[in-house]
This record gives structure tokens, C-alpha cells and sequence, in this order.
């Protein structure tokens, strides 16, 4: 790659779908390149398999699984993320499966009925702690151990490590709790030109609001552990750069989310003048 490579990596549920329009925009579809989420390991492959003077083409890599290529990444490169309150994310990974038939795990968890089973089910399928996951390369298809049985990829110490290390060589690690901040911020750390405006895409709406269960708020920080550590730690590295933003900061964010609310009705009005 013979310019400069940005790097998003696309932790599911966490506003990523939102961002990954703008991005586009930002450096123009022919500079993008991103991973297929329904087919991600094929995605992965085709992404290694292609001419060097092709990747040399790429200024934004984003999607799914992308730190898993990072032995491709060019010196400089400069990788950010979004993370999301564990719980939320949780709650939010759990209705949306059951609504999307095209999901894989569709089948198992759409007639489950409380938040518990779905807990014990992200457990056994390898898919608790899913932002440590992501930030540390981990897939969350079984492997093989050294007796040929295949068994679930584990968050030890050692996962939880390698996350924390990505975290902080990250240039900038956003929040969907603070997604308009952090969308200035990035943009301001990245240098981008031209104006920022978007659409929600991917919420689940009608989500029934989670009853104060407090078995099931116990039983998930034991074991999203891990992410509520990390998602701890970006925060509280968010905080600060907001501080050092200064006061104005607050003002330029309610100024960009009244322009971008103006700017979605027009969207909407354009659309249905169009259909």
C-alpha cells in the first residue's frame, strides 16, 4: 500500500453501520475497501489475495474481522474504533438476532425468552465479550485443540491483553454513547474535509425495555468481564480528550447535531419527492 492506510475496525453493534456510509463518503467509494460480514473469512482471504498494486489502492480498509490483516497494514497506519456500553450492546445483539433470519444464530435464539439464555448461549458459541474479541483478532468459530477437538476460542488474560494493546495504539477510540462527540473528534485526529451527516441505519426499534433483573446483571459482569474493563478504559480516555476539547467543544457539538437533524429531514423529503 503505497499511501497511507486508515484502518476501521467495525465491532458489531456499536453504531458501526451508521459510520460505515459516512466513511464512505469521507474517502470515496474507490479508495474503500470492506470486509463482508456474512462471509468474513472468504472476505479475509480475497482481501490477502489480491495485487499488491491494488491494495496500494486502498486508503480505508473497514469492516469486520480487519485486524486479522494486520500483517498487511503499511507503516503509519492508522487504525480507530467505536466501542459500546457491554450491556447495551448485549441487549442490542440479542433483539437483533431474533428479528434477523439472515443471521446465523437466527434459529437457536429466536424463540429464547429472557436475556439469561441468550447469555448462557454467547458463552457456549464463542461469542461473549465480542469488543476484546474483535480488538484482539479472535475469531468466534471453534479451533482445534492439540488433541484434534475442536473447542471455543476462550477471553483469558492473555485476550483480554492483546485487546487493551490495540485499544491503546488506536488513534482514536470512539463511543456510541457519545457518538456525535466522538464523530467530531475523529474527524478533527484524522483530518478530514468536507461535511459530516448521517443516518441512523441498523437500530432495532420497538426494543422492549430490560427489567431491573439483577440475577442477569450479575451473572453478565462475571462474564463480560473483559469488555466492561476495556469499554472502562476507552472511556475513560474519551473523557479526557473531550476535557482538553474545552468548553467551545459543547457548543460546536450542539451546533453539528442541529445542522445534521436538518440535514436528515431534507434526506428524507428528497427521498419521498423521488419515489
Amino acid at each position: 500500500m503505497g499511501r497511507s492506510l486508515d484502518v476501521f475496525v467495525h465491532v458489531p453493534k456499536t453504531a458501526g453501520s451508521t459510520l460505515l456510509d459516512l466513511l464512505s463518503r469521507q474517502y470515496g467509494p474507490p479508495n474503500v475497501h470492506r470486509t463482508r460480514a456474512m462471509d468474513l473469512e472468504a472476505s479475509l482471504e480475497d482481501f490477502r489475495g489480491i495485487s499488491q498494486a491494488e491494495r496500494d489502492k486502498v486508503r480505508l480498509l473497514m469492516g469486520h474481522g480487519v485486524l486479522r490483516l494486520q500483517d498487511l497494514f503499511p507503516p503509519g497506519t492508522r487504525m480507530f474504533t467505536f466501542l459500546r456500553d457491554p450491556f447495551e450492546q448485549f441487549i442490542s445483539s440479542f433483539h437483533y438476532i431474533r428479528r434477523a433470519t439472515w443471521n446465523r444464530y437466527h434459529e437457536q435464539v429466536k424463540d429464547m425468552r429472557s436475556e439469561l439464555q441468550f447469555l448462557e448461549h454467547r458463552v457456549i458459541t464463542g461469542n461473549d465479550n465480542p469488543q476484546t474479541r474483535h480488538l484482539a483478532g479472535l475469531g468466534t468459530d471453534p479451533l482445534p485443540d492439540p488433541d484434534g477437538e475442536l473447542r471455543v476460542q476462550v477471553v483469558d488474560e492473555a485476550v483480554s491483553g492483546r485487546a487493551s494493546t490495540q485499544l491503546d495504539a488506536m488513534v482514536f477510540v470512539g463511543l456510541t454513547e457519545h457518538f456525535d462527540e466522538s464523530l467530531l473528534l475523529l474527524s478533527d485526529v484524522l483530518g478530514w474535509k468536507g461535511p459530516l451527516r448521517y443516518q441512523v441505519h441498523n437500530r432495532t426499534r420497538s426494543r422492549p425495555k430490560v427489567p431491573a433483573d439483577h440475577q442477569l446483571r450479575s451473572a453478565f459482569e462475571e462474564v463480560y468481564a473483559a469488555d466492561l474493563e476495556l469499554y472502562e478504559r476507552a472511556r475513560s480516555r474519551l473523557q479526557k480528550q473531550l476535557a482538553d476539547a474545552g468548553a467551545g467543544f459543547a457548543v460546536r457539538t450542539a451546533s453539528f447535531r442541529a445542522w445534521n437533524r436538518v440535514a436528515q429531514e431534507y434526506g428524507r423529503l428528497q427521498h419521498f419527492l423521488t419515489r
